[in-house]
Order: C-alpha cells, then sequence, then structure tokens
C-alpha cells in the first residue's frame, strides 16, 4: 500500500494502481465484517485485521490524490480504523501502523477539510457505518474551540449528539465510542 501510494504520486497511471489496492483492502476488511455482523461475540483478533486492512486502504491511498470521492473515502476508512481499534486488545495494536497513520492524516487533512466542507452530509454517511440506527439526514456543523481556524471536528444534533472527528476518526455519540456503555450505567 505505502509503495503504489509513494509511486503514485509521480504518475497518473499509478494513482488508478494505488484506487485498485485501496478497494481491494477495503473490500476484504468489509466482507471480514459481512461474516461476523450477525455473531454476538467478534472476537478482538477480528476487530484487529480489520483494522489493518482498513489502515493498508487508507495508507495505499495516494498523498498525490486530489479526488473529491477519495478525499472522503479517506473519513470513512479513519472512521472505520478507528472504531475497530477499540475492539482489539492494546497488545494488538500497533504503533507503527498508526503512527503512519497520523503522518498521512496529518499530510492529507487540508484536503480533506476542504472536500468535506462542500459536502458534509457525507459525514452522515461515514456515521452510519459505525451507528446504523443513526437519522439518515443530520445537519452538521463545525466545532470552534476558541479563534481557531482549522477546524477537523463537527457534530449534529438530534435525539442525540454526534460527533467525528475527521484527523483522528473518533465518532461519538452522546460523549461517548458507539458500542460503550456511557459512564452513568
Amino acid at each position: 500500500g505505502l509503495v503504489s501510494s509513494f509511486f503514485a504520486q509521480f504518475s497518473p497511471t499509478l494513482i488508478l494502481c494505488s484506487r485498485r489496492y485501496t478497494r481491494i483492502s477495503r473490500s476484504l476488511a468489509d466482507q471480514i465484517g459481512l461474516e461476523v455482523r450477525h455473531s454476538e461475540n467478534v472476537s478482538p483478533d477480528v476487530c484487529w485485521k480489520q483494522a489493518k486492512l482498513y489502515g493498508c486502504a487508507l495508507l495505499a491511498t495516494s498523498v498525490a490524490e486530489t479526488n473529491q470521492d477519495c478525499l472522503l473515502e479517506t473519513i470513512e476508512l479513519i472512521v472505520l480504523i478507528t472504531n475497530k481499534k477499540l475492539f482489539a486488545t492494546e497488545q494488538q495494536c500497533s504503533g507503527e501502523l498508526d503512527a503512519a497513520i497520523q503522518r498521512y492524516m496529518t499530510k492529507k487533512i487540508h484536503e480533506v477539510l476542504q472536500a468535506v466542507s462542500s459536502n458534509l452530509e457525507h459525514l452522515t454517511k461515514c456515521l452510519r457505518l459505525i451507528v446504523e440506527t443513526a437519522p439518515s439526514e443530520l445537519t452538521w456543523i463545525p466545532i470552534s474551540y476558541g479563534s481557531s481556524s482549522s477546524i477537523a471536528c463537527f457534530e449534529a444534533l438530534e435525539d442525540h449528539h454526534y460527533s467525528i472527528n475527521v484527523l483522528n476518526g473518533t465518532v461519538l455519540v452522546d460523549g461517548v465510542p458507539p458500542g460503550f456503555l456511557s459512564s452513568s450505567i
């Protein structure tokens, strides 16, 4: 993935190769999810395997990629990676993979933010990848902190408070990661 991503910055033909590798990795991770979707207890190993495949898909995306759909898919991938890592054991999670993903997102964040700012409804699609019962239409607004001009967090309110950080993929529902019990329980 990293190799195709690196070479894709030099050739439009190799960008197509990079996109193909991204599709293959994501498809494998999605297929695993379909196989265990109705299982009551999903092994942390399965969650980690999905997180790694989504990570490979993200890292295969070329840093030279400017296609709006590919930039929006970057948000989907970072959300899926982060969610799957929540259910893997700490021993499984790789600091090297996390570091590579964070470096990639740091390089791409400005383009990703431009893409999502012109298509905020895509955040609902990203949320519904994790929270299938979320409303199909939400109004997203940037969360601003003081006078900060670059915003990577967005929120929507409708029955619940939803938030997404597009830099690190954190999704919260009422301040808690989906699938976890609230602290009041």
